[in-house]
């Protein structure tokens, strides 16, 4: 049996929070088109970048809440979305009950906007309780396991309690961890691969700082800027100062290709993604060492 939860408060939801976001989206890029270069536009830049991490985040919530559902077998109770699964065995459980959990006396650590929940919470007389559902605390359905409820919002409970039964009885076929597993793009190791990480958080804060400094000091440049030096020190290549935005363009372009073939070679050729995104940030030192000299005023 497979249930899906209602959805329909959930998806209105997240229909406003995605018009407001694309909104805030459009301000902010309409802005920095009609800023003049300066710690102003440095500033909107870096709110922009703010609003596509949170529009990231809701598109993430947006395709689990599509994407949740419920299933109940002869082995267990698989919650699942189109980032994660979890089983829980027949054996795990010791009840399920509606209305149990009551409302969350805090805050739930996670993702939630009304109509939707995906997160934890500690109740008292409960204990730890994950949430995969679209309706109230109050009203969802919890299935009581020894060191974990887990709370869910089948569309038709009574149904839902039947078929569990009736599956139950049964007996199971194999036997089913207790566990949440990572699925579909969601299981792609890189995600825990934390040398990777460092090297394109090094990476980003390397470029993002040049290309704010270029911005900050562009006013404070002379009409003619040197870009190239030879052997012996002295500027052989100039360029109007406008030229300077070419040193953080172009490794902001290479860090990106770096990055996403790293991303694409990590699951076969792990050392070789370290490699590319470590290789990434050697560029973006190599940039910072060319374009120092060319921002001093």
């Amino acid at each position: 049996m497979r249930v899906r939860p209602p959805v329909r408060i959930g998806v209105i939801a997240s229909g406003i929070i995605g018009l407001a976001t694309a909104g805030t989206l459009i301000a902010l890029l309409r802005t920095i088109r009609s800023q003049p270069l300066g710690a102003g536009l440095v500033l909107t830049s870096a709110l922009l970048v703010l609003a596509l991490s949170l529009a990231s985040l809701w598109l993430y919530g947006l395709i689990e809440l599509l994407s949740l559902r419920y299933v109940v077998d002869r082995n267990g109770i698989t919650i699942r979305t189109a980032f994660a699964r979890q089983t829980i065995p027949h054996a795990a459980i010791e009840r399920l009950e509606a209305g149990r959990c009551g409302a969350p006396p805090g805050h739930v650590q996670g993702l939630s906007w009304p109509g939707y929940t995906r997160g934890t919470v500690t109740l008292p007389g409960v204990g730890p309780v994950t949430i995969w559902g679209t309706e109230p605390l109050d009203r969802q359905l919890c299935i009581v396991t020894p060191d974990m409820t887990y709370a869910i919002s089948p569309s038709d409970q009574e149904s839902f309690l039947q078929h569990y039964a009736m599956r139950r009885e049964l007996g199971a076929l194999v036997a089913m961890p207790l566990a949440l597993t990572p699925i579909g793009i969601a299981a792609w190791g890189v995600w825990k691969d934390r040398v990777f990480w460092t090297a394109a958080a090094v990476g980003l804060a390397l470029s993002a700082a040049l290309a704010a400094l270029s911005i900050v000091r562009y006013s404070t440049l002379p009409t003619i800027i040197p870009l190239h030096w030879n052997a012996q020190g002295q500027p052989d290549r100039f360029s109007p100062r406008a030229g300077i935005f070419a040193i953080p363009e172009i490794g902001a372009i290479i860090l990106l290709l770096n990055l996403v073939l790293a991303i694409v070679l990590h699951q076969r050729q792990r050392p070789a993604s370290r490699l590319l995104a470590w290789g990434a940030v050697c560029v973006q030192i190599a940039l910072w060492a060319a374009a120092w000299q060319a921002l001093q005023p």
